[in-house]
């Protein structure tokens, strides 16, 4: 069996597909704990199966890149590979069947990998080889570390010592651009060695740049690589940073996104697009104004809702407010140490409430509301004199509670 570092996925990472054998097969017990999060809903209704091969054209989760999806197919059937482990020195596919899987061990099988989703990967690891070279030729900036972008994320990130000032990411970025277009081959050279973790050890070399150990798959030129931009930076630990880039045709999928973002915005705010910016700054200033007028207002009217309850001859008061807690709380604040003799009761939010129950008989007015609430959700607690909780209202229930609340109140 071909051990994790020759593989055929990592002797020649253009082969879409090999015929191989069965090693062994079995039912996988713990998808949840095996499977990466992102792939656990891949599984649908079918059964998932551990197989190991002779060999695989599909690259094993490692060294920060993600591993390969593809298929398994053998006679007339083919199922999916929806990941690939490591256990010790051997890759694991792991495969999904709709019932019981026909495979026997020694059985002669094809397994072909998701090229779209194998080039993508190449294009973004042969990417970070590059930019990482660069920064330390360069900038003598060492990577600490990366991370691929995967689903919904399409920026990677190097994790480096220290953060780059603005004119550095421009001169990288010129210089990747440049060092692209020499067409720098690039080639996979085993080593001697064997590790004991990480298999037969490699090293990949970018023409005369870059001469570095790595387990993953990688394309054949610097041309194929297209373009590698470096965007912003993350704050990390104590010095660290984490400098976010993007490679390849993700580029074209990120400039169409940005665009169509970009689009949107122009439209909403009716101007064009260079003057996006101060316009959004003008917004979020008169929000804040609007907000700070908002908070004094609500305030103001807390302080007269408070007044009116301490006056109010009722023994039951329903206050109701689509309002935020805060609301609510002030005119808890304002009103709880007049009221002794009658039950208040303050609601507010909408879909998620928030329930402020004081005064005398809090404790049956608590379970008067509970036994309303058939399927919403009411948590919470207290003291004798007052309760708060939570609510997480079921469709119409608060109607419910607030005809119910309004009811008792009016007696």
């Amino acid at each position: 069996m071909t051990i994790i570092g020759k593989l055929a996925c990592q002797s020649n990472s253009f082969l879409r597909n090999i015929e191989t054998q069965v090693v062994s097969q079995t039912p996988c017990q713990d998808a949840t704990n095996e499977l990466p999060p992102d792939r656990r809903g891949l599984i649908g209704e079918n059964q998932l199966y551990l197989v190991e091969l002779e060999d695989t054209v599909l690259f094993p989760e490692g060294g920060g890149q993600p591993s390969d999806t593809g298929s398994l197919a053998f006679g007339e059937h083919s199922f999916d590979v929806i990941y690939v482990g490591r256990n010790g020195l051997k890759a694991v596919h792991y495969v999904t069947v709709p019932g019981d899987i026909p495979l026997k061990v020694g059985d002669n099988v094809t397994v072909s990998v998701n090229w779209v989703s194998r080039w993508d990967h190449m294009q973004q690891h042969t990417g970070q080889h590059l930019l990482s070279a660069l920064l330390e030729i360069h900038f003598d900036v060492p990577t600490l570390g990366w991370g691929m972008g995967t689903g919904d994320t399409v920026l990677n990130y190097v994790e480096i010592p220290r953060k780059l000032e603005g004119f550095e990411i421009e001169q990288l970025n010129s210089q990747i651009k440049a060092t692209i277009n020499q067409n720098l081959p690039i080639s996979v050279v085993e080593q001697d060695e064997i590790h004991e973790e990480k298999g037969s050890m490699r090293d990949i070399r970018i023409g005369h740049l870059d001469n570095n150990s790595c387990c993953g798959t990688h394309l054949q030129s610097s041309l194929q690589i297209k373009n590698v931009i470096a965007l912003n930076q993350i704050s990390g630990k104590k010095t660290n940073t984490r400098l976010q880039f993007i490679v390849g045709d993700r580029v074209n999928d990120f400039v169409s996104q940005s665009f169509n973002i970009l689009k949107n915005l122009r439209n909403q705010l009716s101007c064009p697009d260079d003057l996006i910016p101060e316009k959004v700054s003008h917004l979020n200033s008169s929000l804040k104004a609007s907000n700070t007028t908002e908070k004094k207002m609500l305030k103001e009217l807390a302080e007269i809702k408070a007044q009116e309850i301490v006056g109010s001859p009722s023994k039951i008061i329903f206050v109701d407010s689509e309002f935020s807690n805060d609301f609510a709380s002030n005119i808890f604040k304002l009103s709880s140490k007049a009221v002794k003799d009658k039950t208040v009761i303050l609601l507010s939010g909408k879909s998620q409430g928030s329930l402020i129950i004081y005064g005398e008989n809090v404790k049956e007015t608590t379970d008067g509301i509970s036994s309303i609430l058939e399927k919403s959700v009411l948590k919470g607690g207290g003291s004798p004199s007052k309760y708060q909780g939570k609510i997480q209202f079921d469709k119409n229930e608060r109607n419910k509670l607030v005809k119910y609340l309004e009811t008792i109140s009016s007696h």
